[in-house]
C-alpha cells in the first residue's frame, strides 16, 4: 500500500506527464470529475494534503515500527522458550536400566541412549560405549 508521500507524488506526477502528452497532440483528453476511471475529489483533496494531518500519519508510522518491533521481539521469546520445551535431556541411567530389568519397552531415544551406554546389544550384536559414555 502506498503510503501519503507516494500517493502524492504518483497522483500528481500522473496529472503533469498526461497533461504534457496532450500539449503533443496525443488525442487524449483530461477526464472530467465524476467520470470513471478520473480521481474522485477525496483523492485529490488528499493528495493536495488537505484534510490531511501529516504529523498524525508520522506518529501513526513511527507506532507502526514500535509495534513491529516489540511484535519481532514476542516472536522470538516465544521460541526461545518453545526451544527450550522442546530439547529432550537424555534418560537418567537408573531409569533405563530399571526399564531394561523390568521388560518394560523402551522409545526410540531410550533405546538408542541405552545402546550407546552399552546396556543393550547394538546391530552387530556388540554392547560397547560410545566415547561421550566412556
Amino acid at each position: 500500500m502506498k503510503n501519503f508521500d507516494e500517493f502524492y507524488e504518483s497522483l500528481w506526477a500522473n496529472i503533469h506527464k498526461k497533461r504534457q502528452r496532450i500539449k503533443k497532440g496525443s488525442g487524449e483528453k483530461m477526464r472530467k470529475v465524476g467520470d470513471k476511471g478520473a480521481p474522485t475529489r477525496a483523492q485529490m483533496s488528499r493528495a493536495k494534503g488537505e484534510g490531511v494531518n501529516v504529523d498524525r500519519l508520522k506518529d501513526q508510522r513511527k507506532g507502526d515500527k514500535e509495534r513491529n518491533q516489540r511484535e519481532y521481539e514476542r516472536k522470538l521469546r516465544d521460541a526461545k522458550v518453545k526451544d527450550a520445551r522442546m530439547t529432550e535431556n537424555a534418560p537418567s541411567l537408573a531409569v533405563l536400566k530399571k526399564k531394561i530389568k523390568s521388560g518394560t519397552k523402551l522409545g526410540s531415544t531410550e533405546t538408542s541412549s541405552a545402546k550407546a551406554r552399552g546396556l543393550i546389544p547394538r546391530a552387530d550384536g556388540t554392547k560397547r560405549k560410545s566415547p561421550k559414555y566412556k
